[in-house]
């Protein structure tokens, strides 16, 4: 059958107003589109199993849906399922797309994003280029600006992952 016959006997999902809808797009990058921006604080397994779904139907599709999430200026600012999903995929045997546009963290999100591959296989790449920006001078203020904005929770999380090194 076509993808528009299977997506519409897939009416097995309620919204809150108590109608039937579809669950599924049948397929996983739109899936994760519309659902990306209502996953805040929701489990973090989910999240990954949603994102790795969309990234083996379409790596490339998934990971600009991934920075768009976090693009605090055209996207939906998300941070804390950006870091989740960064901290996931530096874990992962696909960790070279995340070095590949490791510059890009910065650009789409903050300075402080690149704390989470702390401890990840890309710890020694996130460091070398907050090391690299804070030499050349320009960008350190906005580095030390947003580690000053980090709470005294996330100050602590990552003073103690510096003491395991």
């Amino acid at each position: 059958m076509s993808k528009l016959i299977d997506a519409i006997r897939t009416n097995d999902a309620v919204t809150e107003n108590g109608m039937t809808t579809n669950s599924t797009s049948l397929n996983m990058c739109v899936d994760m589109f519309f659902t990306i921006g209502a996953m805040r604080g929701q489990d973090k397994t989910r999240l990954i199993n949603t994102f790795t779904k969309a990234y083996a139907e379409d790596a490339l599709t998934a990971t600009k849906l991934l920075f768009w999430a976090r693009d605090v200026r055209g996207g939906a600012g998300e941070r804390q399922i950006f870091k989740d999903i960064i901290t996931h995929l530096a874990n992962s045997k696909n960790k070279e797309v995340l070095r590949n546009n490791i510059t890009l963290i910065s650009e789409f999100g903050r300075w402080d994003d690149l704390l989470v591959l702390i401890g990840t296989p890309l710890e020694s790449d996130a460091l070398e280029l907050i090391a690299n920006a804070l030499n050349e001078g320009n960008k350190a203020k906005a580095i030390l600006s947003d580690i000053d904005n980090l709470s005294d929770v996330e100050c602590l999380h990552y003073l103690n992952k510096f003491d395991s090194i």
